[in-house]
């Protein structure tokens, strides 16, 4: 290596030790006088730390806001309806004793639609206490049949 360049590499590195130097004494010098605050007035020292903390985290959530997506409203969808007339009744027997719980047992399968009393509602003999359809849109298969065969015997008549 030429001499030049092994004096530049000394010098380069004594600027180098002597920078790292001068900084450890900076910041030897500022620990300094943190301790000594710190320990001078140490309750000023914990809120003002508190404070800053707080802002740091301020300002974190502010930068961190999820960036924000208009939501889309679902457009309805127009149905056709299919009905089957007049909604079936069925009148059922059942006993009830005057306390305690009420069973009710249907004596046909289906579908409980509406029940029309509450917990507590005084009743009267006779009065409709639920609706039962044979499926969940509220048609009656038997009243169908019924329907159908109406129309089958207009066609023979």
């Amino acid at each position: 290596m030429p001499k030049t360049t092994q004096n530049f590499l000394q010098q380069a590195k004594y600027a180098w030790s002597n920078l790292w130097s001068k900084v450890g004494q900076v910041g030897r010098n500022v620990q300094g006088k943190f301790t000594y605050i710190i320990k001078q007035h140490p309750f000023p020292s914990f809120f003002g730390l508190l404070i800053v903390l707080f802002i740091i985290v301020a300002i974190g959530n502010k930068l961190r806001q999820p960036v924000v997506t208009p939501q889309v409203m679902a457009v309805p969808k127009e149905v056709s309806v299919f009905t089957l007339g007049a909604t079936p009744h069925i009148k059922l027997q059942a006993k009830i004793d005057k306390s305690g719980v009420v069973t009710i047992m249907a004596q046909s399968p289906g579908v409980a639609q509406k029940v029309r009393v509450k917990e507590g509602d005084h009743i009267n003999r006779g009065s409709q206490l639920v609706s039962l359809s044979t499926n969940y849109q509220g048609g009656n298969a038997a009243d169908l049949a019924r329907q159908i065969a109406a129309r089958n015997l207009q066609f023979f008549e």
